[in-house]
């Protein structure tokens, strides 16, 4: 009987801001995105991050796009000059720039007389981009195809992923774990040779440096498929021996 192989929900993250690469600004976006992904089973696979520059925002937007299930750009979505995150997802995405009327009304319903258009221009998005909203939040998060637009400050970054957090599916990996007694050195071979005993599995090892520990390296198992991760893990304890398996998780 042939075995059914689930596919990895993979996506990849832009991060847009001159305060980025200047070091200015130190990205907290990344890690926190990770582990988000993580939890709903979405492995976070690429990170590109590029200046406030339309062409290369979408040439960064181009490449990742047609290759990861979701796409998240971070930055660069106010109403200042610098602000070209849209028009760089437009250009990456092959899709022209048009005044969006609902989030122009959003817009002009938020301001009042203090509407200007600096602030309008926020609502020139990419064609086809949908807003998505969360109960009570006055503004939406854009999202064009299988990409989303987020602001870069980290606690609106976090409350809007938030917004389109039910969007995502995934298929949560089976993770295992050995803790081993044994250096790194002299398991690399081992594994090397259980990493590839099933296709898709993938295998970590991070050593720890403090004598007082009751282990030397923490093994970790990875795989869609749980039978795959729990052999590979149960051929790791069986050929490190007993002696050399401070636990099992």
């Amino acid at each position: 009987m042939e075995t059914r192989r689930v596919q990895e929900t993979t996506a990849a993250l832009v991060v847009i801001g001159d305060e980025i690469l200047s070091g200015a600004v130190a990205d907290a976006n990344i890690p926190w995105l990770a582990a988000q992904l993580r939890q709903i089973g979405v492995r976070l696979r690429r990170v590109l991050v590029v200046a406030d520059v339309v062409g290369e925002i979408g040439e960064a937007v181009g490449d990742v796009a047609g290759r990861h299930t979701y796409v998240f750009t971070s930055g660069g979505v106010g109403p200042t000059h610098d602000d070209v995150t849209m028009a760089g997802v437009a250009a990456g995405l092959g899709r022209r720039m048009a005044r969006h009327q609902e989030f122009e009304a959003l817009i002009r319903a938020a301001f009042g007389e203090k509407t200007n258009e600096h602030l309008l221009a926020m609502a020139d998005l990419p064609e086809g981009a949908r807003l998505e909203f969360a109960p009570g939040d006055p503004f939406p998060t854009v999202a064009v195809a299988n990409l989303f637009v987020l602001p870069g400050v980290p606690q609106y970054f976090r409350s809007r992923f938030n917004v389109i957090r039910g969007l995502l599916h995934g298929t949560p990996l089976a993770s295992r774990r050995v803790y081993t007694t044994k250096e790194e050195p002299a398991i690399a071979g081992l594994l090397a040779d259980a990493e590839d005993l099933r296709a898709g599995v993938r295998i970590g090892s991070y050593p720890v440096y403090d004598r007082a520990s009751d282990y030397r390296v923490m093994i970790t198992v990875e795989s869609l498929d749980p039978a795959d991760a729990d052999a590979v893990r149960d051929h790791l304890v069986q050929h490190l021996g007993p002696e050399a398996v401070a636990r099992v998780g």
